[in-house]
């Protein structure tokens, strides 16, 4: 089974909270990945703040 961590921040990280991924035709898990929390989603704030000037000043060919 593939195990696939979440991008938080610039960076692929594990949490200790599994997430199973059902197909939804059978019911069987056939994936895992992990939830964000609290702390996850602070860290990505900052990240996103951190980046906030860089990014407006970029040209949209090059956010894409």
């Amino acid at each position: 089974m593939k195990t696939y961590p979440i991008y938080v921040a610039g960076k692929f990280i594990q949490t200790d909270t599994i997430l199973e991924v059902e197909n939804p035709y059978d019911g069987k898990v056939f994936a895992t990945t992990y939830l964000a929390g609290e702390a996850e989603f602070e860290t990505a704030t900052k990240g996103a703040l951190a980046v906030e000037e860089e990014l407006k000043n970029m040209p949209s060919y090059q956010k894409y």
